[in-house]
């Protein structure tokens, strides 16, 4: 009986009901500030998404690693950002916090899937209505 109340793919494609809309996600660089400068995540093409999740998998395997230099951590982490901003140095990386990195670890990935783009579309239409 409960598979009569679930649509099927082919039912939900014969409707037209769209599951998600890509053309929505915006193709937008998104900002961030650190130590003073203003730095950009770029859009990224597919071969550098592709270099991007690449170097997200070399720093995933430090998991595995029972000994980690923090040299290595800085390396492997300057690595997967800068292959989306081009303006953030490894001294940058050496200089932050750890709520610093994982803010801007969430940041990129959050770039990366049109979230932070979608938000800060709709955080710019909540100033537009209080400031009517």
């Amino acid at each position: 009986m409960l598979t009569r109340l679930i649509p099927t793919r082919n039912k939900m494609r014969a409707e037209g009901s769209v599951v998600a809309d890509l053309d929505a996600l915006l193709n937008e660089s998104v900002y961030f500030k650190l130590h003073g400068k203003t730095h950009e995540i770029k859009p990224l093409s597919a071969k550098q998404f592709l270099i991007l999740t690449n170097n997200l998998g070399h720093l995933l395997d430090l998991k595995e690693k029972s000994e980690i230099t923090p040299d290595e951590l800085v390396d492997r982490y300057y690595d997967l950002v800068s292959s989306c901003c081009e303006t953030i140095s490894k001294d940058d990386i050496k200089n932050m916090t750890q709520q610093q990195i994982a803010g801007l670890f969430q940041l990129v990935m959050d770039a990366l899937t049109g979230k932070a783009q979608a938000q800060s579309k709709h955080e710019i239409a909540e100033k537009k209505t209080l400031n009517t």
